[in-house]
């Protein structure tokens, strides 16, 4: 049997604060309100805490370590966390959530500087009415890199396209495809969760046919109008590959590959996983047994094999989730993983 990626499941964010109940509310309402987003809370009760956070620093992530409150004695790190997705939430719905690093005095804090940087890069969201969301934006000081644009997206035809920065000054996208909604404008879903590659074809072969992953759109961006949506002076070219999973559901992320041509795609790498960017991608496979058979296929084309797959408990109605850890070429963080409980409770954890 060939073991292959069902999907793209979530990518994490990370929030480098040595205030942390500072950041998440007004994080959070970003989100929320604004980009108007559902917010799923989980409690971790039922998780592995320690083995968790040692995982995470045997990768290079920094020292790891559970805080406890001075006046309750409760655990504070990783106490919670956060999901968000759109209005059309599925347990095939691609997610995003948090992941909160504390810092101490001195640490890097700064956002990643530039729009064609290698790695994880950012997420986009679709939309019925991005003008209206922009007029509500502009009204409210969201940082948004240009004004709505239109392009053509190869197969998907013509889309209304916009860039703006959320709290952390990471670039966040947003798609309208056909006519505008009449109402409020709403977030649906995740579109893409999107990644920047110094080789396309080692990416491909990684994703593509390493993972069984299939290529459904290539996109050509290029002009005055791409390049100011991405906040760069002049036009700009690139090309996207728009990748599925063996799931075929049309509210499935793709994982967009991009190539930039101009300006070259640049090298870069997070400062030890405190930098507030978009910081790990989850793919989604059947079975632990199969996660543990397609690390071990995979591993050769590895940059960096870290953890072998390893079983831990997570909150009901999930079960026993199985992960295993890499670094791409690009150096970014992927991850590998199954929950026993398919995430079919998604709207049980509220």
């Amino acid at each position: 049997m060939t073991i292959r990626v069902d999907r793209v499941h979530h990518m994490c964010l990370t929030i480098s604060t040595e205030q942390p109940d500072h950041v998440y509310p007004d994080l959070l309402a970003f989100y929320t309100n604004f980009v108007g987003l559902q917010s799923y809370r989980v409690p971790t009760e039922q998780m592995d805490r320690e083995k968790s956070l040692q995982g995470m620093e045997d990768l290079g992530a920094g020292k790891q370590e559970i805080r406890v409150d001075s006046e309750s004695g409760e655990e504070v790190h990783m106490e919670t966390f956060y999901y968000l997705c759109g209005e059309e939430a599925s347990k095939d719905t691609a997610l995003i959530d948090f992941i909160t690093f504390h810092l101490e005095p001195g640490q890097n804090v700064e956002p990643l500087k530039t729009m064609n940087g290698a790695g994880l890069r950012n997420v986009t969201f679709l939309v019925d009415n991005l003008d209206e969301l922009y007029a509500r934006g502009q009204a409210g000081g969201v940082e948004f890199l240009s004004a709505p644009a239109e392009f053509e997206w190869g197969g998907l035809g013509k889309i209304k396209y916009a860039v703006m920065r959320d709290p952390l000054k990471n670039p966040i996208e947003f798609i309208q495809l056909g006519e505008a909604s009449a109402d409020r404008c709403k977030v649906l879903r995740v579109f893409s969760l999107n990644h920047n590659t110094l080789d396309i074809e080692k990416a491909l072969d990684f994703y593509r046919d390493g993972c069984g992953m299939t290529v459904e759109h290539v996109i050509e961006h290029s002009g005055p109008e791409f390049g100011q949506a991405f906040g760069f002076d002049g036009a700009a070219t690139a090309t996207s590959y728009l990748l599925k999973g063996v799931n075929k559901d049309e509210e499935t992320a793709y994982f967009t590959i991009t190539d930039w041509q101009d300006p070259k795609t640049a090298p870069q790498e997070i400062s030890e996983g405190y930098t507030p960017a978009w910081y790990r991608m989850w793919f989604w496979i059947e079975g632990p047994a199969n996660v543990r058979q397609l690390y071990a296929d995979l591993r050769p084309k590895m940059k960096q094999a870290t953890n072998e797959p390893m079983t831990f408990p997570s909150p009901e109605p999930w079960g026993p989730v199985t992960m295993g850890f890499f670094f791409d070429d690009d150096n970014a963080m992927m991850e590998f993983a199954c929950h026993d409980g398919h995430w079919d409770g998604l709207h049980e954890v509220l």
